[in-house]
């Protein structure tokens, strides 16, 4: 086929030698490009590695917060026990002085009322040989703490509740006695006991700076409790002892 070219012939020169350059260019172009290519696959590869190496720095961060933080919750569960434990030791440090507190104080006028009131009650030929005091402290749960707790015995949802009590003080009086009648049998010398015994249980004195009347079981139960007589010598003497024993009030320490 013929070809007609209707370009100048300076025009279809300079074409011919475009293309020649074109044709030099296509093959440095590609160079380029495979360099580039080259470049880019390495930037890549390099983006990778560091993005990789930053995941497993990252990953071995978590991880030790992780153990930081398991060893931060021990230790304010260890922290939260001695708490506790220094609390509840706190407390009841706090009872038991309130509970010397409270025997140091109107306690121990009780008790001097009461010897204050033997002299007074005593008939003659009985005497009274010895007095003891006893105190012990018991706990005893607080309504407030069994209702909570039979709450939770209901449905017993999260952990059961402190049981929380409160110091009672019981104090015990102790009277050792003999009973004498010179002369007299063992019959009359009970009669003296049993005397003794209406006198502390039922008879009202009046103690100097008292303006009314009171009993020696005033602020003690109601109660004496009398040990078996009996039947002994002392000093030479026929004698009968005795033994009563009466009970205070309890009182809780809150």
């Amino acid at each position: 086929m013929i070809k007609i070219n209707l370009l100048p012939q300076e025009m279809a020169g300079a074409r011919g030698g475009g293309a020649a350059a074109g044709g030099s260019f296509d093959a440095g172009g590609s160079a380029l490009v495979a360099v580039a290519l080259l470049l880019v696959f390495g930037i890549n590869i390099t983006l990778g590695g560091w993005m990789f190496i930053r995941y497993a720095e990252a990953q071995e961060s978590l991880e030790s917060a992780k153990v930081e933080a398991k060893k931060v919750e021990d230790q304010l569960k260890a922290t939260e026990v001695k708490y506790k434990d220094a609390k509840s030791s706190i407390e009841r440090m706090e009872r038991l002085i309130s509970v010397a507190e409270s025997l140091d104080g109107p306690e121990r006028v009780l008790w001097s009322r009461k010897l204050n009131m033997i002299p007074i009650l005593a008939l003659e030929g009985v005497f009274v040989t010895e007095l003891n005091v006893t105190r012990r402290i018991t706990e005893v749960e607080t309504p407030d703490s069994i209702a909570s707790r039979n709450r939770w015995e209901k449905d017993k949802k999260g952990p059961p509740p402190e049981v929380d009590k409160n110091p009672v003080i019981n104090q015990t009086l102790t009277m050792d006695g003999l009973a004498y009648v010179d002369g007299g049998t063992e019959n009359q010398r009970l009669e003296q006991i049993i005397d003794f015994y209406r006198q502390l249980r039922d008879k009202k004195v009046k103690l100097p700076f008292d303006k009314e009347e009171s009993g020696f079981l005033d602020g003690l139960q109601q109660v004496i409790d009398p040990s078996g007589v009996t039947a002994t010598r002392s000093e030479g003497r026929e004698v009968s002892k005795f033994r009563f024993t009466m009970r205070a009030k309890p009182v809780t320490v809150k």
